[in-house]
């Protein structure tokens, strides 16, 4: 009887060493354990916790700093400090790019969309801006809380897409959540405009355009919906397409 209840008592005691051992191992690796995003993860909004001061994003086949940084709203430049880049700021597939907190996004947002809508930069009115599509806007400008970074444009399938100005196309893909087949054009340091929910490009990454150039045609949303999103930032922040001062296009 004794030495049963000795066998019983020693098979508690490595039990508990057990538990006690797995515990601090399983501590030990989540303290270590760096988030890493995926496309999934990314979509359009910064989905880690908001208490983190920055996290990783992995690198797809088809991404571009640009963009990396649309998809997370905020600078291409910035993007590009934070991982010591240079340009042209060559990327590739499996790279881990360290990300700013959302919370921390979500300050410089507000804050820079105050100073945009109260004072327009200068450089604004040098560009010769032209009205990327013909149709009604179904959507406006509505960028608080979650709300619409740029404007809905309806229209019809394959309807031609224009340059709002001139630049260069930085990125033409669908990597960008909620996006569609999307096209990014830099026309300057600091603005850079975007096409969604294209049917087809007509331009390809690297390509100069003109303003008022066809560069695509439009296609719909994920709800069916035909029409286009266009939208305009600012140091990576939306800003209102009517502060543009658009012309009507006149190249064919």
């Amino acid at each position: 009887m004794m030495k049963k209840y000795n066998l019983v008592y020693k098979i508690k005691i490595l039990f508990t060493i057990f538990l006690i051992s797995f515990f601090f191992t399983t501590c030990a690796a989540s303290a270590g354990h760096e988030t890493v995003l995926t496309a999934n993860e990314s979509q359009q909004h910064f989905d880690v916790n908001s208490n983190m001061n920055s996290s990783t994003y992995r690198v797809r086949k088809g991404d571009t700093l640009y963009s990396i940084a649309w998809a997370f709203e905020m600078d291409f430049r910035l993007l590009a400090q934070m991982n010591s880049l240079q340009s042209p700021y060559q990327i590739y597939p499996g790279q881990e790019l360290q990300i700013p907190s959302k919370q921390k996004t979500e300050v410089t947002l507000s804050q820079s969309m105050e100073i945009i809508n109260e004072d327009d930069s200068p450089s604004l009115n040098l560009l010769i801006w032209c009205w990327p599509a013909e149709g009604r806007v179904v959507q406006g400008f509505a960028p608080r809380h979650g709300g619409n970074k740029g404007v809905n444009i309806k229209g019809y399938f394959g309807q031609k897409i224009r340059a709002a100005a001139d630049g260069r196309v930085v990125y033409g893909g669908g990597n960008v959540q909620g996006y569609g087949n999307l096209l990014i054009i830099k026309h300057s340091d600091s603005y850079l405009s975007a096409y969604a929910y294209n049917s087809r490009f007509l331009v390809k990454q690297g390509d100069w355009v003109r303003s008022g150039q066809i560069i695509a045609e439009m296609g719909s949303n994920a709800a069916g919906k035909t029409m286009l999103h266009f939208e305009v930032r600012y140091n990576g922040i939306p800003i209102n397409p009517a502060t543009c001062r658009f012309l009507k296009c006149l190249i064919s």
